[in-house]
């Protein structure tokens, strides 16, 4: 919450490198913490859930990233 109101404050005065850099930071993020600490969690409690991803998923990530 917190890095939105960061990004469009940053937005709104104009600086757009700080705003998109923190946008990317926010997205890597979720990206590379809450994606595998949700599989690793679904693991535990025996739900069906992977690391795999379709090609369509991996291009829009990747385009995310990006």
């Amino acid at each position: 919450m917190v890095q939105h109101y960061t990004a469009v404050s940053a937005a709104i005065k104009d600086k757009m490198d700080l705003a998109i850099g923190v946008a990317v930071g926010s997205s890597m993020q979720i990206a590379l913490l809450v994606t595998p600490s949700m599989v690793l969690l679904a693991w535990f409690i025996g739900a069906d859930m992977s690391l795999f991803f379709n090609t369509f998923e991996t291009c829009i990530l990747f385009i995310a990233v990006m």
